[in-house]
């Protein structure tokens, strides 16, 4: 099954819930906020697929545990500053960054190759 496709659809998903989330409140709120976890909990594998189609067997161990040092790091980051972050500026502003950084991925992920280019590019790959 192509990854591209499916992973734009999440994408998009999350650019709509979090933009909606953010205009929200009540039990809307509450129902887009459930959809908005559905839609990035539904990424993940999605992250660990693009590693094993777009890098190297002979890099990906070594890309793969960047990555996971960059997320680790990243989110422990994240945990300690979303507190402040809240608090200062509320909800709305945060669900509306995090509909900003669905975004740029989806356009990051608009920007890789397809299937088809990357069987080209590397026969046997993407099988």
């Amino acid at each position: 099954m192509p990854l591209k496709p499916l992973f734009l659809a999440i994408l998009a998903a999350q650019v709509l819930l979090f933009a909606a989330a953010a205009q929200a409140d009540g039990w809307l709120w509450y129902a887009l906020a459930i959809a908005c976890m559905v839609s990035v909990f539904g990424s993940i594998p999605f992250n660990d697929v693009m590693v094993v189609r777009y890098v190297d067997d002979s890099m990906r161990s070594r890309v793969a545990g960047t990555r996971l040092a960059i997320s680790f790091t990243l989110s422990s980051t994240a945990v300690f500053l979303l507190g402040p972050m809240v608090k200062t500026a509320g909800f709305t502003a945060l669900l509306a960054g995090l509909a900003v950084v669905a975004l740029a991925r989806l356009l990051i992920v608009t920007a890789l190759p397809g299937e088809r280019r990357l069987r080209e590019a590397w026969p046997g790959a993407a099988a």
